[in-house]
């Protein structure tokens, strides 16, 4: 008992730290319990959607572990069929109630040629926190095995054309017609039977090698498609609700800001780690060790001494200060000096100021009256004139009189 137990914590602790170094948590929402990649690879090996839903809802493959109605058992996933020329969009949904529906993921193809397809998987905003895009890819890693997006070894990666596919030539195939699943709401088929849920610590390791060979994106490579079933989204209520509440609680942010921490923070580990074994690894030797000694004890006589003059400069100035009043600091005298030459500059303006306004005043003083005087002259000049004018008339006046007198 002793070595199982052991073992087992041996296990978990690997696991812990397999996941750690992937940069995979557990984001708490209900899509943690749905594997987009098992999805990809399930419908890869499928004969026909038929086929795919019925492998979907099979224990055996480990895709489906939800609970959106928390009765403590896994729901029935249906599946159904949208298409519009080389558009097909297969939407995965699970009848929570006799009314509701929620979308879980969409597979999106587009015919992109004559004997070419591209393929990708939506995971629905209200079980991931945001869109969730999957797609296969073609080459070889060198981690040994795993590769997912959040690592940071090299990929030699490519596209998938998935035309080949057998259940994509199912669809192609002239006889068929689009599949809705008969299924519903407490109507489900006689092969099927719900099992209890499991945790992440089991379901996870189930779920782990199919991420071998998808990838997670962050770029619609089939956006036609993708806005095609947008009018086709059938989501709940109740599940929008959980999902905020989770992102509310725990501080949520988008995958690719966490991916971008996570990798920055492995950077600054390794490069600490890198400068910590340098400098450990890195010794002085015996003559560097003792030159640098030389150095510490030189420089700490000078501060020594140092500190002895600045205090014997202080004492000094202290009792200077004490003995004589009329001995200032160099700052203070520049300081007074400079408010002397100010209020010097400021009595000679203010002198040249009231100087220039005197003589301004005499000038005009001066003026006014040289101008009066000349107004006095002029005046006095033009009365014997006058005198002189009236004179004349006058005796003009008496020699007519005396004309008359002497005819009458």
């Amino acid at each position: 008992m002793k070595k199982l137990f052991f073992s087992l914590m041996l296990s978990l602790a690997f696991l812990a730290t397999s996941t750690a170094q992937e940069g995979i948590e557990r984001t708490g929402f209900d899509g943690d319990f749905f594997s987009l990649e098992g999805a990809i690879d399930v419908f890869k090996k499928s004969n026909s959607i038929e086929d795919f839903e019925r492998r979907l809802n099979k224990r055996d493959n480990w895709v489906n572990n939800l609970d959106l109605n928390y009765d403590g058992r896994t729901d029935y996933i249906r599946v159904e069929h949208r298409s519009q020329g080389d558009f097909h969009a297969i939407i995965l949904q699970v009848p929570i109630s006799r009314r509701e529906l929620q979308d879980i993921a969409v597979i999106e193809i587009e015919k992109t040629g004559r004997r070419s397809a591209i393929l990708q998987i939506v995971g629905d905003e209200y079980l991931y926190g945001e869109e969730v895009i999957v797609e296969p890819y073609e080459g070889y890693t060198t981690s040994g095995g795993y590769s997912g997006p959040n690592t940071g070894d090299d990929f030699n990666r490519r596209n998938v054309n998935v035309y080949y596919w057998s259940t994509f030539q199912h669809i192609l195939g002239r006889r068929y017609r689009a599949y809705v699943s008969p299924y519903r709401w407490q109507y489900y088929p006689s092969w099927w039977s719900p099992w209890r849920t499991c945790g992440w610590n089991v379901f996870y390791p189930r779920i782990r090698p199919y991420r071998s060979y998808y990838q997670v994106v962050y770029v619609h490579r089939v956006r036609r498609v993708h806005n095609f079933y947008r009018p086709y989204r059938a989501s709940s209520p109740v599940v929008y609700r959980r999902t905020n509440q989770v992102k509310r609680t725990t501080n949520w942010k988008p995958r690719k800001e966490r991916v971008v921490r996570n990798n920055a923070q492995v950077n600054r580990g390794n490069s600490r780690a890198n400068t910590n074994k340098k400098n450990r690894n890195v010794r002085p030797s015996s003559t560097v060790r003792r030159n640098e000694q030389s150095k510490i004890s030189s420089v700490s006589r000078g501060k020594s001494n140092n500190n002895i003059s600045q205090s014997r400069a202080t004492t000094k100035s202290n009792k200077n200060k004490g003995s004589s009043s009329s001995r200032y600091e160099p700052s203070t005298m520049t300081n007074k000096s400079r408010a002397t030459s100010k209020s010097s500059q400021r009595s000679t303006r203010s002198t040249k100021s009231t100087t220039s306004r005197r003589s301004s005043s005499s000038t005009n003083r001066s003026t006014n009256r040289s101008s009066s005087s000349a107004k006095r002259s002029s005046s006095r000049s033009s009365t014997p004139s006058s005198r002189s004018s009236s004179s004349s008339r006058r005796s003009s006046s008496s020699k007519k009189t005396t004309t008359r007198g002497k005819r009458g």
